[in-house]
């Protein structure tokens, strides 16, 4: 076992956050390389050769066995996280985003006809509905 070092506080809690950023961001990074997805609304092109993904994935095992041996040479205190908090802050976001996507809100791009404003008010009215649902039974818990 690698000897183990107290840092002062300021830096012990700098030190977490930091390398809690870097790790979820290269965990992020895998996921991208690894699990390709697109949406209605957005579409990632696979612009890399498989020589760099398999590149970057090296890497990316290499930094997160570093981190793993920095946390435990260090002491740092894993950063935990609730999938319903996760969720509920996402649902929340989206919740927000809907809401200044109203036609309402949407005044300084100029003016829609009655008809979809009507129509678009009731799609985003559909999915703010769904949101709230799922909010409600988040808060239930």
């Amino acid at each position: 076992m690698s000897e183990s070092f107290k840092l002062p506080e300021n830096y012990f809690r700098s030190i977490s956050s930091k390398m809690y950023l870097i790790e979820k961001s290269i965990i992020e990074t895998e996921d991208l390389l690894l699990r390709k997805s697109n949406g209605s609304c957005f579409e990632i092109v696979d612009d890399l050769e498989e020589s760099e993904i398999e590149f970057v994935l090296q890497k990316i095992s290499v930094l997160k066995a570093l981190i793993e041996k920095l946390a435990l040479k260090y002491n740092l205190r894993k950063n935990i996280s609730y999938t319903s908090r996760i969720l509920q802050a996402k649902n929340s976001k989206i919740w927000e985003i809907l809401g200044d996507s109203f036609s309402n809100r949407l005044k300084g791009y100029g003016k829609l006809s009655g008809e979809i404003t009507d129509e678009l008010d009731s799609d985003l009215s559909s999915m703010m509905e769904i949101i709230e649902q799922l909010l409600d039974r988040n808060n239930k818990k």
